[in-house]
């Protein structure tokens, strides 16, 4: 067998390569001939033989392609031949000029190959007289190894990658380059890396650099004592020695008498005294009455706020008896805005001619009161008030005793009357909600209450912080082995936006790992009943100041917010903390939620009758019975006025995507689709257009069981969509769509009938999800419709994907399918809805997969819904009441503790998180008095180093994003708004000839325009109506700039706002809001600022989806208007191409005109 051939080189093979690649390419390009110097003789060829070889350069090139061990050691007899060849093919590549006989010529490298510059750096003259040529050469490559390979191939598809290298005049001084080399090393981001040249902009000499400390603990140590630190407070509280995994459990019960551990925890006194003191924090925050509006979206709005007396008592002395709201007027149809107004409830008495009353058992007392409930709102002025009453409101009352006229005194209320009913509806006051003004008046006393807000001089004003308490614990290193509890503190009077912010969410305490969350609550509830209480602070040019802060929620997933309100967990057979709803009754949108429901005073007249029990096993059945816990609710040491009930709301996040939305998907993927209809539906997910900003989603028939909260959030509105206009029936299992039929009582045989059912089913679930977890108010009968239909379509498709798991795996499945539609016994033993006595055992006949479809209607997340519009009722929107910022939170202490030794980590965060706090307080000017040094060191260094400062206050990437580093470098100075701010313009367009026919226009440069233009008049249109300019001073001697994309931060939103080309967005006009298609966007320089305009194409909804209920949009191409930047409220509207009769998408449409509008619309982080 022949021997591979190897050749000999006085230089590298890849150079070698490289060089034959490169002259490859310039002679295609410049499409000439080089002339080659005869070098032959300064290379001096290997002499080896043999057997067998290649005779021409041809077949060279052809044994190229064989791999390097395929090569030979020895070469063919005409050697001088093959030599020759090799040495033609290297020095081609080499790059040379034209060759003149009487001087050489420098070669020009093509400006068109950068990479060739930087590849072949220096050329030296080439020529046929250059007798320097070739020992240039030899000295060049002389160093090489002296072996090397031939290159394997020639048709390598792979490019060399482009290397700048510096010219000589860019070469960098010795600490440029090392601060360079450092930032590699460090890996800081672009921010950072501002913040840092902000920093060392500040020494004029070189000295204060010189004079750092050496130890970074030395210099954070140092400059922590600058600042008068927020406490933090200590306390020894037991520790849980069987939860510690050091110990074995002997040792853990020997020790378990003496183990303590230390809580850390911020003093709330001393936060929120800085908080009242801080100018920012006051201008942003909400303080004062409740506001009655039409839909109520923020808590200052809700029930919550204006039912409570130390919500409210700030600015008048009013008393809450059966007032059940109080606030200032901001309905639209208000005849004076902002006039204080009082919802009532009105009563009945015995001499009322109501015939309702005398069958009352026992019957209505002469001085006996009966509240209405559920009669239309009743509004009256302050000034309708004529005295107020003392009337005892008696909740001890249970149905079967009787008063007596004597044992009363005065008035008195034990029963509620629902006017909407007939008598039945009569209950006991027990069983209704009380306000939160009467809970407060329990709590603390009448006398107390006055004291408490009327306190009198010197004290010049009480002002009320109300906040939102979030608990929850979280596994600090991203599991559960180490297990803390976070306690933050949110403030009620913020809008949405902020308290969406991680930076407007406080920390009080961090309990430690190992310890129970009775005993840590306990140790923190002297500060917060402190604050509950209020306390008093100089506030500068107000004087004395008294500060009260309740609590007027508290916020957690479902188990935490069980264990919060003294519930046993959502396991248990009685869980639900509102209802005494049973495991098997959960799938009934229709509970009576009246009879069945949990109040007040009755958990507390409940917990006091089985703590009375004699026996323990009585006490544990009547603890199993009823779902309570053992132990009393442990927050009631915190806040004495909580109600048991109302006080823990539901998190509809949780409950919705990672509940219901997470089934319903389960459903589609798992259950109903083909593995070919799976297979279509992910290739048009991929392709289906999201809203911006929106991540895409990993392929669901692999990732379903990972994705988090956004991506079910993401996926519950895109999946109906897909589903209306791409779903075809054979991607349904026939046995599915046959159980669809039936489910839904479709008598229709149209084979697309199962398609609309699930678009309708999906399409119900994305927009019960978009009144719960958005700012969207509804009325509340409206909300409670549109979850339990939600609900009760979901419980349909599973229905039928347990008639079609019950389906027989044979041939016979056909006439199953028959006798399911004559509505077989076996077909109504398994799809009959069960009734409020059912159990687990009716469906014993179905295997073990339908027994686990049949459990998901019974899950608490399908039963929460018929509860969530009452709690919209106490806080405007359920959304008031979500996590996720609270969780959030506790991702910025997962990344944090990384960056420590591991050791007291639980101290270590909560300083740090003192230490910022200290700082945004300073900058805010809470320390201004009584540290006025720090305050003025810290202004100057937020006027010299603005982005460290900005970065030190906020924890959320609230910057400009990463695309905002393409942007124009210009420095443009862009009018802003109270509501645009941070503009930045990108991808600067040419004024080309389409563009300019579109404005109507012949130049960019409007000076050039007869004053009478259309275009011109649009503009001053716009500046009059958008900018408030009342006339344009003038055309502009700069043209107008075009640009692809503009972002600016929106109402000091968290998330920049992005608007580009071929956008649909709604704008204000005196005559209403209007939706426009942007199809330019341009500046227009007045003065010493650069406005923004957009062109639009108008649009308006031409129909309602049939299906969906979604709007359809008709795009007018006849006109264009100009629109000005103010007039844009809100982020672009999330459309998706389809065609003119609505039926099916047009993804790849070049200039689609009709698009569904879809206008559901979640919340997430």
């Amino acid at each position: 067998m022949q021997r591979p051939r190897r050749l000999h080189l006085p230089f590298p093979a890849s150079q070698f390569r490289r060089r034959r690649q490169h002259a490859h390419l310039l002679r295609e390009s410049q499409d000439c001939n080089r002339v080659l110097p005869s070098v032959e003789s300064d290379i001096q060829p290997n002499n080896q033989t043999e057997e067998s070889g290649l005779n021409d350069a041809a077949s060279l090139s052809d044994a190229s392609d064989a791999p390097p061990d395929a090569l030979s050691d020895t070469h063919s007899e005409p050697e001088d031949i093959r030599v020759q060849e090799i040495i033609q093919e290297a020095v081609a590549a080499l790059p040379m000029g034209s060759v003149d006989n009487n001087e050489s010529q420098q070669y020009e490298e093509p400006e068109s190959e950068p990479w060739l510059q930087t590849m072949l750096h220096p050329v030296h003259p080439v020529g046929n007289g250059d007798s320097d040529f070739h020992s240039q050469l030899e000295d060049s490559l002389g160093d090489q190894p002296a072996e090397t390979y031939i290159p394997t191939t020639m048709n390598d598809p792979s490019e060399v990658l482009v290397h700048a290298r510096a010219e000589p005049d860019e070469m960098l001084d010795h600490f440029t380059l090392a601060l360079g080399l450092w930032c590699e090393k460090s890996g800081i981001s672009r921010r950072h890396y501002e913040a840092l040249r902000e920093v060392l902009q500040i020494p004029e000499d070189i000295g204060a650099l010189r004079s750092l400390p050496l130890g970074l603990s030395t210099l954070k140590k140092k400059c922590r004592a600058q600042f008068p630190m927020l406490p933090i407070r200590r306390a020894s509280i037991p520790a849980v020695s069987l939860k510690m995994p050091t110990l074995s459990p002997a040792e853990k019960r020997l020790i378990q008498t003496s183990l303590t551990s230390n809580l850390f925890f911020q003093d709330p006194v001393a936060l929120l005294s800085l908080l009242a003191r801080s100018p920012v924090f006051r201008k942003k925050i909400h303080i004062g009455m409740a506001d009655l509006v039409d839909n109520p979206t923020e808590l200052w709005q809700s029930w919550s706020w204006g039912s409570s007396i130390r919500c409210t008592w700030n600015e008048q002395e009013i008393h809450i008896g059966r007032i059940q709201f109080v606030g200032r007027d901001r309905r639209l149809a208000c005849t004076k805005p902002g006039e204080i107004v009082l919802i009532v409830q009105y009563t009945i008495t015995a001499n009322s001619f109501d015939k309702r009353i005398h069958s009352l058992r026992p019957p209505l007392c002469p001085n006996e009161l009966l509240l209405l409930e559920d009669q239309e709102t009743h509004i009256i002025h302050e000034d309708n008030i004529l005295a107020r009453l003392d009337v005892h409101l008696d909740y001890t009352f249970d149905g079967s005793g009787s008063y007596k006229p004597s044992e009363t005194n005065g008035l008195f209320v034990r029963r509620v009357m629902n006017t909407i009913r007939d008598t039945s509806s009569v209950q006991e006051l027990r069983l209704s909600t009380p306000l939160r003004g009467e809970l407060e008046i329990a709590a603390y006393g009448r006398d107390m209450l006055i004291k408490m807000l009327c306190p009198g001089d010197p004290i010049k004003r009480t002002i009320s912080i109300p906040f939102q308490l979030f608990i929850d614990g979280f596994g600090l290193y991203r599991n559960m082995y180490r297990n803390i509890t976070g306690f933050y503190m949110i403030p009620a009077g913020l809008n949405d936006s902020e308290r969406r912010r991680r930076n407007n969410v406080y920390t009080i305490a961090l309990g430690p790992h190992a310890t129970n969350f009775p005993d840590v609550v306990e140790a923190l509830a002297p500060g917060l009943q402190a604050v509950e209480r209020g306390f008093d602070i100089v506030v500068t040019g107000e004087g004395t100041v008294r500060v009260i802060a309740p609590c007027i929620a508290y916020l957690g997933d479902m188990p935490q917010q069980n264990d919060n309100a003294g519930i046993k967990r959502p396991t248990a057979t009685v869980s639900c903390r509102s209802c005494t709803v049973s495991d098997a009754e959960r799938f009934n949108m229709n509970f009576d939620l009246v009879k069945r429901g949990r109040y007040h005073y009755q958990l507390l007249n409940l917990r006091a009758e089985i703590e009375a029990k004699r026996t323990v096993r009585e006490r544990e059945a009547l603890w199993k019975t009823h779902g309570l816990a053992k132990e009393s609710p442990p927050v009631l040491k915190i806040c004495p006025a909580l109600n048991l009930v109302t006080f823990f709301p539901s998190d509809p996040c949780h409950s919705e995507f990672s509940g219901l939305s997470k089934i319903a998907h389960t459903l589609l993927i798992s259950h109903i689709l083909t593995p070919e209809g799976q297979k279509e539906y992910c290739q048009t997910l991929q392709r289906f257009p999201f809203r911006r900003r929106w991540a895409r989603l990993q392929s669901p028939i692999t990732h379903l069981e990972s994705y988090q909260i956004q991506e079910h959030a993401r996926a519950s509105i895109v999946i109906p969509i897909i589903l209306r206009f791409a779903l075809k029936p054979d991607w349904i299992q026939t046995v599915v769509q046959q159980a669809l039929y039936n489910s839904f009582g479709e008598q229709s045989i149209d084979p697309d009938i199962p398609c609309l059912l699930l678009a309708k089913t999906f399409g119900a679930i994305a927009r019960s999800n978009s009144l719960l977890t958005s700012q969207t108010s509804v009325g509340y009968n409206e909300l409670k419709s549109v979850v339990a239909n939600a609900r009760t379509m979901l419980q349909k498709v599973i229905d039928a994907t347990i008639m079609a798991a019950e389906a027989p795996r044979s041939a016979s499945r056909a006439v199953w399918m028959l006798r399911s539609r004559q509505n077989s016994p076996v077909f109504n033993q398994i799809v009959t809805p069960p009734t409020e006595d059912i159990s687990i055992n009716t469906v014993s006949i179905a295997p073990k997969a339908g027994k686990m479809l049949h459990a998901l209607k019974h899950r608490p997340n399908m039963h929460i819904g018929v509860h969530y519009a009452d709690q919209a009722k106490e806080y405007a929107v359920p959304n008031n009441c979500n996590v996720l910022i609270g969780e959030d939170k506790h991702r910025e202490y997962k990344a944090f503790v990384q960056r420590t030794n591991k050791r007291d980590v639980e101290k270590v965060l909560l300083i740090h998180e003192s230490f910022k706090r200290t700082i945004s307080l300073t900058l805010d000017g809470a320390l201004m008095e009584s540290e006025p040094y720090i305050t003025s060191q810290m202004k100057q260094l937020h006027r010299e180093c603005p982005i460290l400062m900005q970065d030190l206050v906020r924890s959320e990437h609230n910057e400009q994003q990463d695309d905002d580093e393409n942007a124009d470098e210009a420095d443009d100075s862009y009018a802003t708004t109270p509501f645009h701010t941070l503009i930045n313009a990108y991808c600067r367009l040419p004024a080309s000839r389409k563009v300019m026919e579109l404005l109507g226009l012949q130049s960019a440069r409007l000076s050039e325009l007869p004053v009478t233009h259309p275009f011109l008049q649009k503009l001053r249109l716009s500046y009059s109506s958008d900018w408030a300019y009342q006339h344009m001073l003038g055309r502009g001697s700069t043209p107008i700039r075009l640009f692809q994309k503009l972002t600016f931060t929106f109402n000091g939103d968290a998330h920049r706002t992005t608007l580009k080309l071929d956008d649909l967005v709604e704008y204000t006009r005196a005559s209403g809001t209007k939706i426009g298609q942007i199809r330019c966007i341009f500046t227009h320089n007045q003065g010493s600022s650069w406005r923004v305009f957009f062109a639009m194409f108008s649009a308006h909804e031409i129909r309602r989806e049939r299906v969906l209920d979604l709007p359809i949009l008709q795009v007018n191409r006849d006109e264009i208007h100009i629109i000005g930047l103010p007039a844009i409220r809100k982020p672009s509207l999330y459309t998706i191409p389809v065609s003119k009769d609505s039926e099916r998408l047009e993804l790849d449409s070049a200039l689609p005109t009709t698009f569904l509008n879809c206008t559901w619309s979640v919340s997430f982080l």
